[in-house]
């Protein structure tokens, strides 16, 4: 067995996910905006190094970083405040260039957090790449950690500002001999002199005294990290302190430069980089900043800063915004709001998250082979530059029966043409069809969803066949109808359901037909595409199980996700060629990252497996990707997740990137920036289509099946290919897509009639009883799946 952990990429915050990945239909909402995708274009920064006063700290000494224009602790990058809006091309001599190693060098009795690296990977084409990294020097000298707390301040900003007038006390600067340190925010100080064991401060600010204390906890020596990347030391308590250190240190002048800033990033707000074209986003605006952290790599230590872009409220006055955002312009609308549009409102005016947007030293990676797809007829094709044109199917199904429901309320929509154009995309990919004409309803968009799906399917039933596919055109904002129709079709009926969004419908066009015809094979069971055998010899030599886990949490923070659950899924492959999977989806605790029924829905998959190849040699391996999990959880997952199993980058030379100027599909790098100890790579399997293409780092926690780093890292660049919903290779490693496609159907899985929604936030006075007494309803009412359901892609 080998666990596979897609943990972060040195970035702050987690991928944002839009309302749906496919391009034909799915829920209303498409692939999400800037603001909830986490993938627009953003530029990346100079590579003279972060933006002016990144990293900026005189306390810890560490020399100029060797790249840029900088100096101090970890250097200033470029003069002048914002990251530049574009990248600038780079001359790499050779003092830029960090060799290749060629052999580990990691002490035999060094322990890993996971797997122990063996070996570097050689197979595929050479490449040198730019990286968002740079170069650093670590502290010298004893760190004292000193924990901080003041029992009668919660106020973040208000704690950071005592603080900053502690440190200007004439007896604290006597204690620490005018030397400033390091604070969080929170309750953790460091500094580079030791101002005693515990001492206090009297603070007086306008009418109210404060106490500051202040207790030594630790003393830190950075000779662990240096013994750590060197590989003589593995990834204990002391060196995560030490790196912590570190980041608060290159956070600390920035908060003080900049007011505007979260737990990752931080944001300038006269760089606003655009404003959103929908109406609904009225009174917001984007915002560039820059996220950095601190990483330990092999032989050396690095500043990873990647480009972000916030989002904000626009300045004026509170009713302005507030009629903005409600679209009106008389101020006694905010008399008269209905419950919906008010609690809108007040969800509105709370803030909003950040997310992290797109990545920009040279370093040594390849390109691995791009394995060979397999169609029906032995037909085959080669991707080129990430994606390929379809065949016919490899494994088509059949249409016995169908009907059409158009709910959009759009006049003269054109129902009939619509349906024939998807009806000959399927015929000419190999799937068979009913020669019978569809059922055709037309409803207006407030209908019952349940009642009309019912009656339709009750008049095909006249011609003595069952349907199985449902094909319904619903509003662009339909939402709320989309969840309606997926619990109907995927819990109480189990019959395949394809929702197509009224604008993409009518207009229509071969590529949208295709789309959507990929979507509605694999949902009936069939198999798209397989990889050649000779390309994929762990996965054709013996029978294998690959699962994909991921797990969801609420969106509300705080008070607002009391009473909410997280949901998790594990998916995994019913087939021989690990390209059909089938998804379990839970409904857990709330914000609990580790799977909790994990042992239940593993073998409810090897269930569907055994039925799925009856009389067939049972699978011998298990590989399990796990997605979402940080660093500080690798630990946690070995000894919770596993026992229950068991019972970005950019070509230095032009001429190699893809016409979007990223590395090309395929590209990995397993040494110079990755881990000194641990067993783990960056792969960008996908090819971009706009802005900057993201690799995922992948962390090898468990390896049972001895992986070579090549067999691995091919391995899981060829399940990045075998995406049923797409003809180009996608940024994960399909089950793990599946998994993530899983989680965003857990509102399906709730009666639209109950009151169990999601998006509606949750009362702000709630007390911990209630909290727990409603979060049990919610995992009671999640509904299973309809038998039906289960073993097929219902999730396309």
């Amino acid at each position: 067995m080998s666990q596979f952990n897609r943990g972060s990429a040195g970035r702050g915050a987690p991928r944002g996910r839009g309302d749906t990945r496919g391009r034909g239909g799915g829920p209303p909402g498409g692939r999400g905006g800037a603001a909830d995708r986490g993938g627009g274009r953003g530029a990346p920064p100079s590579r003279g190094g972060p933006p002016a006063g990144a990293g900026q700290q005189q306390q810890f000494q560490g020399g100029d970083r060797g790249r840029g224009r900088g100096s101090g602790f970890y250097g200033a990058g470029p003069r002048g405040g914002a990251p530049p809006a574009q990248r600038t091309p780079v001359a790499t001599g050779p003092s830029a260039v960090q060799p290749t190693p060629t052999q580990v060098t990691i002490s035999p009795n060094v322990k890993a957090l996971g797997v122990k690296r063996r070996a570097f990977g050689t197979r595929g084409t050479s490449i040198l790449l730019d990286t968002n990294c740079f170069d650093t020097k670590i502290p010298e000298g004893i760190i004292y950690h000193y924990s901080e707390f003041s029992p009668s301040v919660t106020n973040k900003g208000l704690k950071r500002d005592l603080f900053r007038k502690v440190q200007a006390l004439p007896e604290f600067l006597q204690a620490s001999g005018e030397k400033k340190g390091n604070y969080d925010g929170e309750s953790q100080f460091f500094s580079i002199v030791s101002i005693g064991d515990e001492c206090q401060f009297q603070l007086q600010d306008g009418r109210k005294a404060y106490t500051i204390r202040l207790k030594r906890v630790a003393e830190l020596n950075p000779l662990l990290l240096h013994e750590y990347v060197e590989g003589k030391r593995g990834h204990e308590s002391g060196v995560t302190a030490i790196l912590s250190a570190c980041n608060i240190a290159i956070r600390m002048g920035l908060m003080e430069k900049y007011s505007l800033f979260n737990r990752n990033s931080f944001f300038i707000p006269e760089a606003e980089v655009g404003r959103f074209k929908d109406r609904k986003y009225d009174g917001l605006e984007l915002v560039r900043g820059f996220f950095q952290s601190i990483r330990p790599v092999m032989g050396r230590m690095i500043v990873n800063v990647d480009v972000s872009t916030g989002v904000v409220i626009k300045g004026g006055p509170l009713i302005q915004i507030a009629l903005g955002f409600l679209r009106q312009t008389n101020v006694q609308a905010l008399s008269n709001l209905i419950p919906k549009d008010k609690t809108a409102l007040e969800r509105f005016l709370r803030g909003f998250k950040f997310v992290t947007n797109d990545s920009p030293d040279a370093r040594p990676g390849r390109v691995l082979p791009t394995p060979e797809l397999h169609y029906a007829n032995n037909s085959s094709v080669k991707p080129q530059g990430g994606s390929w044109k379809t065949g016919k199917f490899f494994i088509a199904k059949e249409v016995k029966g169908w009907v059409v429901i158009n709910l959009s309320g759009w006049p003269n929509m054109e129902v009939p043409r619509i349906a024939e154009d998807l009806k000959r995309s399927c015929v000419a990919q190999g799937m068979r069809w009913t020669n019978n004409p569809p059922i055709s309803f037309e409803r207006n968009p407030m209908s019952d969803p349940e009642v009309v799906i019912n009656e339709a399917i009750a008049e095909h039933k006249k011609r003595k066949i069952d349907p199985n596919l449902v094909l319904i055109i619903i509003p662009d904002d339909g939402k709320d109808l989309y969840y309606k129709i997926k619990h109907i079709g995927d819990v109480k009926l189990g019959i395949a359901t394809q929702c197509l969004k009224a604008s993409k419908c009518a207009k229509g066009g071969r590529d949208y037909s295709t789309n959507v015809s990929l979507k509605i094979n694999a949902k009936l069971g069939g198999t798209n595409v397989v990889l050649k055998p000779a390309d994929a010899k762990f996965l054709s030599d013996q029978p294998v199980l690959v699962l994909g886990a991921d797990v969801m949490h609420s969106r509300a923070m705080g008070e607002e996700g009391l009473g909410r659950p997280s949901f998790a899924a594990v998916t995994g492959n019913i087939d021989m060629a690990c390209c059909r999977y089938v998804g379990v989806g839970r409904a857990q605790r709330t914000r609990v990252e580790m799977i909790q029924d994990l042992e239940g829905m593993v073998l409810q998959i090897i269930n569907e497996y055994k039925a799925a190849n009856p009389g067939k040699k049972p699978f011998t391996s298990v590989v399990y990707y796990r997605d979402g999990v940080a660093e500080n959880q690798f630990e946690t997952v070995i000894k919770e997740e596993l026992p229950k199993i068991r019972s970005n980058f950019f070509p230095a030379d032009p001429s190699t990137a893809d016409r979007t100027g990223n590395a090309p599909a395929g590209t990995v790098i397993d040494s110079v920036i990755t881990s000194p100890v641990e067993f783990d790579f960056y792969l960008q399997p996908h090819a971009g289509l706009l802005g900057t293409s993201r690799p995922v780092h992948c962390n090898v926690l468990v390896d049972d099946n001895m992986f070579t780093p090549d067999d691995l890292q091919q391995l899981t660049f060829n399940l990045c290919h075998v995406y049923a919903r797409s003809t180009r290779s996608v940024s994960l490693p399909a089950p793990v897509y599946y998994a993530h496609l899983v989680c965003s159907r857990a509102n399906h899985r709730y009666d639209p009639k109950g009151n169990f929604s999601l998006d509606a936030p949750a009362p702000r006075s709630l007390q911990k009883e209630e909290a727990e007494r409603r979060l049990q309803e919610f995992i009671k009412a999640f509904q299973p799946l309809h038998r039906n359901t289960q073993s097929v892609m219902y999730f396309q």
